[in-house]
């Protein structure tokens, strides 16, 4: 979809009612820019890429003063989180790639930049100049540049918290943590943090495992609670795996991954392990309750 232009023709930093009311407007997670990099020049890329670099740096940064995280790679990309930065960077890099493929738009864009900023300009070449001994007007082109540089940060800044503010970021953030799902997390990272403490809340336990049992252990322990239901299937595989794939719906994200732990062969030990609890008891008590509900579904199947 393409954006309505009310807020870049617009005179002066929008305050953050209507930067609420422009993103309801305009549905910027669907938003895909025009940015073509094979009609830009190097040095046009060379700025698209940094302003896409620059503006997810920005925005974690952020993120993390309100309370998230500095870094987004123990999540998904399915996280809230992970995919609101996605539809931010995309706005934000594709509109400057789109406004570097057009000289006049960024003459107008700079031109507007030292204007807004003149004020703040002039306070960072004194105080600049002052550090360097040196007067404003002596400055070489590179200390202007950082100087710039160091002013435009800042603007960036602000102008990134104040449009996470205006998408309620806070409060996303707050929902994330307080209703997070196995689905958040990136399976792919060794040691996540971030997933294994959920685990250990999803599961109860902020406790150490405890010794794995061995299969005589189990075996003698509760015999039955090795037979995980599947020998209450008995019908064909096409209508078993309809069946199957039925019961697994019912099942909660704990008490799925525990009936397929068990149907790939693994014990009450290891599925404790995986699962953060401190031994195999629990995870029986899931298995025998879990059966008894497989029975009732299944006569209810057949009924």
């Amino acid at each position: 979809m393409e954006l309505d232009r009310t807020l870049i023709d617009k005179d002066g930093t929008p305050s953050t009612e209507e930067l609420k009311e422009y993103f309801r407007r305009n549905d910027y997670t669907t938003f895909k820019s025009t940015y073509n990099p094979s009609r830009a020049s190097q040095p046009q890329l060379k700025l698209y890429l940094k302003a896409k670099g620059f503006f997810k740096e920005k925005w974690l940064s952020v993120q993390k003063s309100m309370g998230g995280k500095g870094s987004m790679k123990n999540f998904s990309a399915n996280y809230p989180l992970q995919v609101l930065e996605k539809a931010d960077e995309e706005l934000i890099a594709g509109t400057v790639g789109d406004i570097l493929l057009d000289d006049e738009l960024t003459t107008q864009i700079i031109d507007s930049f030292f204007d807004m900023m003149e004020e703040p300009l002039s306070t960072g070449f004194t105080a600049y100049s002052t550090s360097v001994g040196k007067t404003p007007d002596a400055l070489t082109d590179e200390e202007i540049g950082i100087v710039v540089d160091k002013i435009a940060d800042l603007f960036l800044e602000r102008m990134v918290t104040l449009m996470m503010q205006s998408q309620s970021v806070p409060e996303i953030l707050g929902v994330a943590k307080k209703n997070s799902a196995h689905e958040d997390f990136n399976p792919n990272v060794a040691e996540n943090r971030d997933k294994i403490d959920f685990d250990r809340k999803w599961n109860h336990t902020r406790t150490k495992l405890g010794a794995p049992l061995s299969l005589d252990e189990l075996v003698a322990s509760n015999p039955s609670a090795l037979e995980d239901g599947r020998s209450i299937f008995e019908t064909g595989d096409e209508e078993y795996e309809t069946l199957e794939k039925q019961f697994l719906d019912t099942l909660n994200g704990t008490d799925r991954e525990i009936y397929l732990m068990r149907k790939q062969g693994c014990t009450q030990a290891e599925i404790a392990e995986r699962l953060g609890y401190k031994s195999h008891s629990a995870v029986t008590k899931r298995m025998e309750k879990m059966k008894k509900t497989l029975i009732d579904f299944c006569a209810d199947f057949n009924s």
